[in-house]
């Protein structure tokens, strides 16, 4: 799958982000998640929405609670 294909599919320029990183990477954090979404509000929105997009997704991914935070982890 060539980069920058999830915005489009999902309908959400900043999900399409975090999954495309995803994608690549096979994980974020929420500092990671502020910073590739640029604003603290921007990655609350995403986390807010996160379920709505699971079943769109051709891949699984986990959320952990970790000492830093929660982190959304590729399977």
């Amino acid at each position: 799958r060539a980069p920058g294909v999830w915005g489009e599919k999902l309908g959400d320029a900043d999900a399409g982000k975090v999954f495309d990183h995803l994608q690549q990477f096979g994980s974020v954090n929420e500092a990671e998640l502020v910073q590739l979404l640029g604003h603290p509000r921007k990655a609350r929105a995403f986390a807010a929405r996160f379920d709505s997009f699971r079943d769109k997704l051709t891949f699984d991914v986990q959320v952990m609670t970790t000492a830093d935070g929660k982190r959304y982890q590729r399977l």
